[in-house]
């Protein structure tokens, strides 16, 4: 059973991805979406993270997310995947995904099966392009948050996230203006922004796969 939806999932991270046209489903109104040329002159700092795909005990495919600590930051508080800014010792951005789902979430890496890519996404808040990546993580997922990094924990079947009931809304202040951001509903937290915008693509490419 496991391995073929490894081979599903490996087989439409193949496949051309949705991109922009799924990211916008979750898109916080007035993001900005910068060409190849603003990205350049923006030139952002890069990080990666790792969207780890696992079976719970009653075999349904479950994702990790995390809840960040409370800091003086714009993503303060918020819900994400493991990752982070990728460093000098970093062959590639996905050994910096697993470094940093290793040092956040206590993720064996030599357990991470790679599976595929999702589309870059740039962040305009804090100017980080981040790359995600989806990974079959391979043992059980006792997963143990870093007390410098994580506040909670939050295990979530994908099956859930496609439960339009948990389809909701963040309002957010930008620039004095009161806008509705899309949101996943989870564990009575809201996902919303880049993670929303993560999800979102990954759903779409394993909606075959419900």
């Amino acid at each position: 059973m496991v391995k073929e939806e490894i081979s599903f999932w490996k087989n439409q991270l193949e496949q051309p991805l949705p991109g922009d046209a799924a990211h916008r489903k979750f898109s916080p109104p007035k993001r900005l979406v910068p060409d190849e040329q603003t990205l350049k002159t923006l030139a952002p700092k890069e990080a990666a993270v790792l969207i780890m795909l696992f079976k719970d005990q009653k075999n349904n495919t479950n994702t990790l997310l995390m809840e960040r600590v409370a800091y003086n930051g714009v993503h303060s508080k918020q819900i994400s995947f493991p990752g982070g800014k990728k460093e000098e010792t970093d062959a590639d951005f996905f050994q910096t995904a697993k470094r940093e789902a290793q040092e956040e979430v206590a993720a064996n890496p030599n357990s991470i099966e790679f599976l595929g890519s999702l589309s870059p996404l740039y962040i305009p808040p804090s100017n980080f392009l981040v790359y995600p990546f989806v990974g079959w993580y391979h043992e059980p997922p006792n997963f143990i948050g870093s007390p410098a990094e994580v506040s909670k924990l939050i295990t979530v079947e994908l099956a859930s996230l496609r439960n339009p009931d948990n389809v909701t809304y963040k309002h957010i202040t930008v620039k004095d203006q009161l806008l509705k951001c899309p949101a996943y509903y989870v564990k009575s937290r809201l996902v919303w922004g880049a993670t929303a915008m993560i999800i979102s693509e990954l759903l779409e490419i394993g909606s075959i796969n419900k």
